[in-house]
């Protein structure tokens, strides 16, 4: 038996304490609930020690990680909420030795001097989250019909009309999020001072956790731009967010003579956490191993193969077959696309629709009805003739180019299961699972029901902790929310948002954040996700973006078709570019000819 004491110095908040759990009984086997409550050694303006001292039976190389979290009661039992949490896993050895003393530093700072924590991590409270911006129409509308844009905003939890203060235990994060600048303000959650907002600019995130409901309204006060002179003010009720996981809330503004005086546009979104043991194992750690070189990429596997009616390629995309051939052409990653059937299976397609073959009566002449994957369930998909939706196309000479072998052998079977994907693949090809979702864009395109983003979100995160393994995975997607998600409700895989910025050939996003590229660096510092995909287009043009990213701590993973051209290439990679991603996977071969 040896004594292990640690030493630490970390900044905390009212009510919070710093927990170390590791590999050892002592250490909490890497659970929360078991962890080792550390004791404050005198309190110090930037960060106060904080120390603890176990006893260590049988185990000489002790392995742990600092979290800082607070305890609540829960039904009864004491769980701890968890703030923030160290990325690395730091290690003691105890080999002939009775005791050992490690002082490690502060908390959260890397070899590099970088900091490296891992923000927000759900495991027992869900988090509500509230968003005030202008993306697709003026969030503030006053009856003066004036166009003010600069408000002065002050928001707060409320209980029986009465702020909390900083008396209430919860993680409360308000942040500002400015689209052109890129920059993140963070505002002090209990203050009684405004911050400022401008409409046209700016992103409004308001997140808190929540285990008793009665704690859930909130209270926001719009003020004049300058000066103190409240304009109005407004109350979120919980009942008013309990019926939908997300929405959006026109609220009416009242004066302080309770008059009507305009109304205000909020987005919500809860955030559930995931329920299974393996997502709560603290022993993971981010496994993407890129250790400095350029990742290659390969469009869903070694390219798409469905954007052109005569595409002949017997490789098709999105399956293991393609996987293999990016690999075999000097692939590190391959990005793959999964969404969720009507029965919830996670299958890998990238098109939200695809076309039903049915043969008409008396004759040998085939029709074609358009289904959407979400209404279909997994054995559909198998049993029905399925098409690809180009073979609707009137240009569309050969219809058989465009059948979709859903049964056929497993290498080459197009719409597999994530889980075939993940169990089928070799362990050396490196996941980057695109979680498919709608997007509203600006040129008005009719959007549609999808699948909730809490049980999209958990059944991707439940099969890559399951079936997994040492791969290499990174989760992305092109909703931001989506995004958020992904990174609260674990904490081993990174999250990267992919942006579609306004110069992008395809139409652009409605949300500030996809659309413009300052929103979706501000988004990504200020939820702490690892870093953005952005469209080859936008790099190329300002290259100096991998360099402003880099100083961030950011990755940058440039995407499209741009990247089809190996001089892009080579001159992202001489910027210090993190991952290409491209279709003319022949351009990571280095003994491969030119692309055109």
């Amino acid at each position: 038996m040896a004594v292990l004491t640690l030493r630490v110095r970390a900044d905390t908040r009212r009510h919070e304490c710093l927990f170390v759990t590791g590999n050892t009984l002592e250490l909490g086997n890497w659970r929360t609930e078991t962890s080792c409550k550390m004791e404050q050694i005198g309190h110090q303006p930037n960060a106060s020690l904080w120390k603890c001292s176990v006893k260590v039976v049988d185990v000489r190389s002790v392995q742990y990680r600092y979290f800082i979290g607070h305890p609540i009661v829960l039904s009864q039992q004491e769980i701890i909420v968890v703030r923030e949490m160290e990325d690395k896993v730091r290690s003691a050895d105890l080999t002939n030795q009775d005791s050992l003393t490690v002082d490690d530093g502060k908390f959260g700072i890397d070899e590099n001097d970088h900091r490296s924590v891992h923000m927000e991590w759900l495991e027992h409270v869900s988090q509500m989250h509230l968003s005030l911006h202008s993306s697709n129409e003026t969030c503030i509308k006053l009856q003066d019909d004036c166009h003010q844009s600069d408000f002065r905003i002050k928001i707060s939890l409320v209980k029986d009309g009465h702020s909390l203060g900083s008396s209430f235990p919860s993680l409360i994060e308000w942040q500002i999020l400015n689209t052109i600048k890129g920059s993140v303000t963070d505002c002090e959650p209990h203050s009684d001072n405004a911050v400022s907002f401008n409409t046209q600019q700016d992103i409004i995130s308001y997140s808190w956790n929540f285990y008793k409901t009665n704690y859930s309204s909130v209270c926001l006060e719009v003020l004049e731009g300058k000066g103190d002179k409240e304009v109005g003010r407004c109350l979120v009720h919980y009942d008013q967010l309990a019926g939908n996981l997300c929405g959006t809330l026109h609220q009416p503004l009242f004066n302080k003579e309770a008059v009507p005086v305009g109304t205000i546009r909020l987005d919500y979104m809860c955030t559930n956490p995931v329920q299974s043991s393996l997502v709560h194992d603290l022993s993971k750690v981010d496994s993407l191993s890129y250790k400095g070189r350029v990742l290659y990429i390969g469009h869903r596997g070694a390219g798409a193969t469905f954007k052109h009616l005569t595409e002949r390629r017997k490789i098709k995309e999105n399956t293991i077959a393609a996987f293999k051939e990016g690999k075999r052409n000097g692939c590190h990653f391959v990005e793959l696309d999964v969404q969720l059937t009507a029965d919830n299976v996670p299958v890998v397609y990238h098109d939200f629709e695809v076309s039903i073959a049915s043969k008409k009566v008396d004759s040998e002449e085939c029709g074609y009805h358009t289904a959407m994957i979400k209404d279909l369930t997994y054995e559909e998909l198998t049993q029905f003739c399925i098409y690809h939706t180009n073979v609707l196309k009137e240009e569309c000479q050969d219809k058989e180019l465009m059948f979709l072998n859903t049964s056929g052998d497993l290498e080459s079977k197009i719409l597999p299961t994530l889980q075939e994907i993940l169990e089928h693949t070799p362990q050396d090809i490196g996941f980057d699972i695109e979680v498919k979702y709608p997007l509203p864009n600006m040129a008005g395109e009719e959007m549609f029901e999808f699948t909730e983003r809490n049980l999209m979100a958990n059944v991707v995160i439940e099969h890559v902790f399951k079936f997994g393994g040492e791969r290499d995975i990174v989760l992305s997607s092109f909703d931001a929310d989506l995004c958020h998600m992904l990174n609260l409700k674990q904490f081993r895989y990174p999250v990267l948002y992919i942006t579609q910025t306004e110069m992008s050939c395809y139409p652009q996003a409605v949300d500030l954040r996809g659309r413009l590229l300052g929103g979706g660096i501000a988004f990504v510092k200020g939820k702490k996700l690892r870093g953005l995909a952005i469209e080859s287009e936008s790099l190329l043009a300002d290259l100096s973006l991998i360099k402003r990213l880099m100083d961030d701590n950011l990755l940058t993973v440039s995407w499209g078709w741009m990247n089809n051209i190996r001089k892009n290439v080579t001159e992202q990679k001489k910027k210090g570019v993190n991952g290409i991603c491209c279709d003319k996977v022949s351009n990571f071969n280095a003994d491969s000819e030119s692309i055109e």
